[in-house]
């Protein structure tokens, strides 16, 4: 049993665990961000980029949070599979 709570602990020290580690106080804080993942639609795939979703979303949220950045991580193509 002691060879596993020295296991652990090493993992610990080892990997430091962001989940166990005391944020350090810069004083600042991060700026929100929000990403966004999904399909050709999220993706905007055929739409201008003025009228996109996740622009508009963008738009609306740097309105009320103006530090806000959204990042649109989705995929637009053929993602299914036929049979």
């Amino acid at each position: 049993m002691a060879n596993i709570k020295i296991l652990l602990v090493a993992l610990v020290v080892l990997t430091g665990l962001p989940s166990l580690a005391e944020p350090a106080d810069t004083g600042r804080h991060a700026a929100p961000m929000i990403l966004v993942v999904g399909d050709s639609i999220s993706a905007g795939f055929g739409v201008p980029i003025q009228q996109r979703q996740v622009t508009l979303l963008q738009q609306q949220l740097q309105q009320r949070v103006p530090l806000v950045t959204v990042v649109n991580a989705s995929i637009s193509g053929d993602t299914s599979q036929t049979c």
